[in-house]
């Protein structure tokens, strides 16, 4: 029982087709979506949109892709885009790959055009770039919410929509484990940064409302969710790609300024944290560079991050077995649990190396913090 009622936005959307959205059960499992991503509660009304023509349908030739066998997959501009189509492209060296890039920031949508055609020729070749630019209008004056919870939803809606365009039934995210499952740092850690924009469990609940409309299997797909961000930059290692790694940004509050990254929020410091881990020689430009004698208010997430390795670190270091550890990692963060379940609801994947997996990249994830703490 919630102490304090959650928020509540109402959003009134002209559709061209608002049947579909309107159903019971998709308008059920649309608002279910946005609640676990944002904790907020959304009511939608769909109403017929109006006769004005929307500029594609008013085109005599209507968009439409040539139907091939391609990955469809999100193209942040980030390092974990770049390190999972890096790695894709060595593992599956013949797949073609059509990479999406959206969101409203001019400069990321040029970070994102710049990293693909800085690519080596033989898996740029293999690549095809769309952007699709998200705009407002008249929105100056009003209070903003920088959290931006629903961001994530929004983009794997758009990627889906692309690929189902290419006739694909999957669309893939590039994100490394630790990411994905963005733990809380404790207890009253909320409003940091903890967004569920690729939880695993949002890319189901994504997948679910998008295949309910399509009335077709659609799956959104993280290879990456049992892999540390430093073993998703295994093969750019290998090939010594440090200038490709320079090139993107990770910076959750980038500065318009020649130093772009800021080097102290929780995705700098977890890019950071890889890159010295996977044995490159980090130049990248951030603007806090020594984190440890960094100002207390810039400092926060370094010990957030911190406390939370060394309260994850003595609950394993506690138990001897799986199901033991389980039991402790899960007593800290108990959301962990429903996603074994849904990992054996939609894949049966066996609950125990599901949990072994999971375990694992935390192990991991220990032994890379603890390399960088005393790296700096």
């Amino acid at each position: 029982k919630m102490e304090h009622p959650a928020r509540e936005i109402t959003v009134s959307l002209p559709l061209r087709e608002p049947e579909a959205f309107t159903k019971k059960e998709n308008l059920e499992k649309l608002e279910d979506l946005l609640f676990w991503a944002t904790g907020t509660n959304w009511i939608f009304l769909f109403k017929p949109h109006s006769k004005k023509l929307r500029f594609s349908e008013k085109t005599r030739d209507p968009i439409q892709f040539p139907i091939q066998e391609t990955e469809v997959a999100l193209w942040s501009g980030g390092l974990d885009a770049l390190a999972g189509l890096y790695h894709r492209s060595k593992e599956l060296p013949k797949k073609e790959f059509t990479l999406l890039g959206s969101g409203s920031n001019d400069s990321m949508f040029g970070k994102q055009k710049t990293i693909r055609d800085a690519l080596p020729k033989r898996l740029k070749d293999k690549t095809k770039l769309f952007r699709i630019p998200i705009r407002f209008s008249g929105i100056d004056e009003i209070n903003k919410n920088f959290f931006m919870r629903s961001r994530g939803v929004v983009f794997a809606l758009i990627g889906s929509a692309m690929a189902i365009l290419q006739g694909q039934s999957n669309l893939y995210i590039y994100e490394n484990g630790i990411g994905a499952f963005n733990l809380p740092y404790s207890e009253s850690s909320i409003g940091l940064d903890h967004s569920r924009s690729v939880h695993p469990i949002t890319l189901n609940k994504v997948s679910v409302f998008v295949s309910n409309l399509l009335k077709k299997k659609f799956e959104i797909i993280n290879p990456f969710l049992y892999s540390t961000k430093t073993e998703m930059l295994e093969y750019l290692y290998l090939d010594k790609q440090l200038d490709l790694i320079n090139k993107s940004m990770s910076c959750d509050k980038p500065h318009r300024e020649n130093i772009v990254q800021c080097g102290y929020c929780s995705s700098c410091i977890l890019r950071r944290l890889s890159v010295y881990n996977a044995k490159f020689n980090d130049s990248s430009k951030y603007k806090i560079m020594d984190l440890k004698s960094a100002p207390k208010k810039k400092k926060k997430y370094f010990e957030h991050m911190n406390y939370q390795v060394s309260r994850i670190k003595k609950a394993l270091d506690s138990q001897n077995t799986i199901e033991l550890k389980w039991e402790a990692f899960s007593k800290l963060f108990p959301d962990l649990d429903e996603v074994i379940d849904l990992k054996y609801e939609i894949g049966k994947e066996d609950t125990s190396e599901t949990k072994r997996r999971i375990l694992k990249i935390y192990e991991n994830h220990i032994k890379e913090w603890k390399a960088f703490y005393a790296s700096i």
